[in-house]
């Protein structure tokens, strides 16, 4: 039976075929701290909710114990009322390129999601492996243009190069060297290289709502 934090986490982690480091590298954490929580070294934690986010198990269960590890299909929440309901429409990266600059794309594909106050979102499919291995290609992630980042968030940018690129975000504070506040954009891969804004420019273009796996 298993009936500690440790052993839940440690069962988690392998379902979703993560090391220690893809965790911490994923909730940007220490891989100590997830070596002390699988151990028992530690018994609690504040990320445990990034954790069953980024493992893709239930977080009561991953908290206490509660339920079942994954949530059946026939449980997840689904809105009663079609009406909560709207269609957002799929881009490609070329397409989000053009997207960002104001040109007008069309598109036949849609994807729903329950509405938000921002009518302007919309699903982009991953096209590259920089994010793995939380996002895979082929996955789709909702993209709100309206939202300020907040650290820990993932974001859509481009650079000086006007590449498209998903990435974690992380605000850095004041560095007293350049005499300026910077930010970073983290690729969970390790293969892709840290973006700083102090050597390299780039734009925000919205914060990630929502992750969707498409398995066919």
């Amino acid at each position: 039976m298993i009936d500690t934090i440790g052993e839940r986490l440690k069962k988690a982690r392998k379902y979703a075929g993560m090391t220690q480091l893809d965790l911490a590298k994923a909730i940007d954490a220490k891989q100590g701290a997830i070596s002390d929580l699988e151990n028992g070294r530690n018994n609690s934690s504040t990320k445990l909710v990034e954790m069953a986010i980024c493992t893709g198990v239930n977080a009561e269960w991953l908290s206490t114990g509660k339920g079942k590890m994954v949530a059946e299909s026939k449980e997840c929440a689904i809105p009663p009322d079609i009406n909560q309901l709207c269609m957002y429409p799929i881009y490609h990266y070329e397409q989000i390129e053009k997207v960002l600059k104001g040109e007008q794309v069309t598109t036949d594909e849609f994807e729903p999601s329950v509405k938000r106050s921002d009518g302007n979102a919309y699903w982009i499919i991953i096209e590259d492996d920089s994010m793995q291995p939380v996002f895979q290609p082929k996955n789709l992630i909702l993209l709100n243009p309206s939202l300020t980042p907040a650290p820990g968030d993932y974001v859509i940018a481009t650079d000086d190069a006007d590449q498209v690129m998903l990435r974690k975000w992380r605000d850095c504070g004041f560095d007293e060297t350049w005499g300026q506040e910077y930010t970073q954009l983290i690729a969970l891969n390790p293969d892709y290289p840290t973006t700083d804004s102090r050597f390299t420019e780039f734009k925000i273009h919205g914060v990630a709502t929502e992750h969707r796996i498409k398995l066919r």
